[in-house]
């Protein structure tokens, strides 16, 4: 079993993909950080899609587990964060959960 997990700071997504079982598990070797310079910029969000696509092509996880940010508050994510959360969510045909 393949677990991606995932967490999203600010215009980065850092990612952790383990394999094996509660017990005895393997970290596997894979890009650490996928990032988005300009949110905004149609073509880098396109890229940033595609990176993410290739890698779960690739890693062929049996599920994606995306560390939650806080929706409201002083510590909320921002607009960026969940633009990129919803990017993953739609790149991987695993189950994906916060």
């Amino acid at each position: 079993m393949i677990t991606c997990g995932i967490d999203i700071k600010s215009s980065t997504c850092i990612l952790l993909a383990l394999t094996g079982s509660k017990d005895s598990y393997e970290v596997l070797d894979l890009p650490k950080k996928i990032e988005i310079k300009d949110p905004s910029n149609t073509d880098q969000i396109r890229d940033f899609l595609t990176q993410v696509t290739e890698l779960f092509t690739e890693l062929n996880p049996d599920e994606i587990v995306i560390k939650k940010r806080l929706e409201k508050g002083k510590f909320a994510g921002g607009p960026s964060s969940f633009k990129i959360e919803a990017l993953i969510q739609v790149a991987s045909q695993a189950p994906t959960s916060l």
